[in-house]
């Protein structure tokens, strides 16, 4: 049963059923009826696949476009726009959509259990609907709010860091190209780095002792050479390469390590750091963002507590800082501006994959065969292993691209392993985790479903409740990809916290 269809009353369900007869409910104890060729397998709202609208052309002039990207991997069923939503559901919407804009943004920057209620408590209003309560429809305009705002702020970010034009077609020009080699051409790689680097690789794909020139260029060139036209094994050993790896916040000088991660009590001056503000010359590149909690753009200045140095490092989606080859802390934020940023001017296809209510983010590549590939890093294809960290829960994993195809949630596939000849026995059934963590994935789930069940935070990784409120909204997984695929349609022409009616109540056909 689609959870927008759970009602008090029996009066409603006629004209559904005349409209929706496929839909099962089980107030009437009516059998599901399946399309004809439809597996009953996929029988369940859980498992129906969703896609954006028939918009017109006015709101959405990239929507042709992006549906004639799709692969037939991403085939959509289409929703019957509802032709008006209850009174609850557009007086919240409403009232939502007149909310000071900094009040609202400041909630939504870290949607603790705190923030979450001052939200709401601005949002209250008489319930009139005998169909709907007005939590329900308070749940659901903040929870379609979210999920725009990730769509709309990864898009945002990716334009402007890279100059992209999002949901267009247009190839990498002449000027960017050399832009972007320049950059790489600027950092000259280190001896000991050198040497490293040519012990990193197997005799196939060997670094030559002497790379010419001796830069993250040369490095690049090399990997085009050993390549030879194929973007899978460019974009494999691209993968590969220390430009790309995690680097922890350190002392410059003697490479010690400040732990990312907080004790309850724990405070910055513990391990040495102090916010700072960025110098004149550092204030273009410095961003605001996660390091032991939420930051704005500031520096830390570290002072080093086993050789006394003092350092200066802060979070930058700029390539040129994010390329310092040694001691420069790069976090999974920056691996992933980095990912985004040769991606692009390499012409890959990636989507950006987010957990909800957990500090992380990594990448999914397009494979040369159409397919979305697992992540390179393992840590990262098997994230639910790290559920077990001891560090917090994660309640869901969104996938964010530059099309309407790419946009849909993936929880599923991060707790489903690959697929294997024995899945009955063995739990896999093509999803990315490794199959040896395939007996976990029951236990995984539950985990997942009490960080969703958390109405205070304190279960979750990031102390946020992103996640419960999808959970309190009752949005599907398909209902989730629904709104992230209409957020990207409309990026560039609308607001993140206009949400639309079929954002809140979409229909089946």
């Amino acid at each position: 049963t689609h959870p927008f269809y759970h009602t008090q009353s029996l009066l409603i369900v006629p004209s559904i059923l005349k409209r929706h007869p496929y839909l099962c409910f089980s107030i009437m104890n009516v059998p599901l009826q399946l399309p004809q060729g439809t597996s009953s397998s996929s029988s369940s709202a859980a498992s129906l696949r969703l896609a954006s609208p028939a918009l017109n052309n006015n709101d959405h002039p990239d929507d042709n476009n992006n549906n004639s990207n799709s692969t037939s991997n991403n085939k959509r069923t289409k929703y019957d726009s509802p032709k008006s939503t209850t009174n609850t559901f557009e007086e919240e919407r409403k009232r939502f959509t007149s909310l000071p804009s900094k009040f609202r943004s400041d909630c939504f920057n870290h949607l603790t259990a705190a923030n979450l209620a001052n939200l709401e408590s601005q949002l209250l209003v008489d319930n009139n609907n005998d169909n709907v309560s007005a939590e329900e429809a308070r749940a659901a305009v903040i929870g379609a709010a979210l999920l725009r705002r990730i769509v709309h702020s990864t898009l945002s970010k990716k334009r402007m860091k890279t100059n992209m034009h999002v949901n267009s077609e247009s190839a990498v020009s002449k000027q960017e190209r050399e832009s972007f080699e320049n950059i790489l051409n600027s950092h000259v790689l280190p001896d000991a780095f050198l040497t490293k680097l040519s012990s990193r690789y197997s005799d196939a794909n060997s670094v030559p002792a002497v790379i010419s020139p001796p830069t993250w260029l040369g490095l690049l060139r090399h990997f085009q050479k050993q390549s030879a036209g194929s973007r899978d094994k460019l974009w494999g050993l691209v993968q590969s390469a220390p430009w790309l790896d995690y680097v922890p916040v350190q002392c410059s000088s003697c490479g010690t390590v400040i732990p990312d991660e907080t004790n309850p009590n724990s405070i910055d001056e513990d391990v040495g750091l102090k916010e700072v503000p960025p110098t004149a010359e550092e204030h273009p590149h410095v961003r605001a963002g996660w390091y032991r909690g939420p930051r704005s753009s500031i520096v830390f200045q570290i002072v080093c507590k086993k050789c006394d140095h003092v350092s200066r490092w802060y979070r930058s989606s700029e390539a040129s800082t994010m390329l310092t080859p040694e001691k420069w802390g790069r976090l999974c934020g920056e691996q992933e501006d980095l990912r985004a940023w040769f991606a692009y001017h390499l012409e890959v296809p990636l989507r950006r994959i987010m957990p909800l209510d957990w500090d992380h983010v990594w990448s999914e590549y397009k494979g040369e065969d159409g397919h979305w590939m697992a992540p390179f890093d393992p840590s990262a294809r098997n994230f639910a292993v790290r559920l077990e960290e001891g560090i917090g829960f994660w309640s869901g994993i969104v996938a964010v691209g530059d099309d309407v195809a790419s946009c849909e949630c993936v929880t599923e596939e991060y707790l489903t392993a690959v697929h294997s000849l024995n899945n009955d026995k063995d739990g896999g059934g093509g999803g990315r985790a490794d199959l040896e963590f395939a007996p976990k994935m029951k236990e995984y789930r539950h985990l997942v479903q009490q960080a969703r069940l958390d109405s205070t935070g304190r279960l979750c990784q990031a102390r946020t409740v992103n996640g419960h409120i999808l959970e309190r909204a009752k949005f599907t997984d398909e209902h989730m990809t629904f709104i992230l695929q209409r957020a990207v349609s409309d990026f560039g022409t609308k607001h993140w916290w206009e949400v639309g009616d079929d954002d809140v109540v979409p229909r089946l056909e």
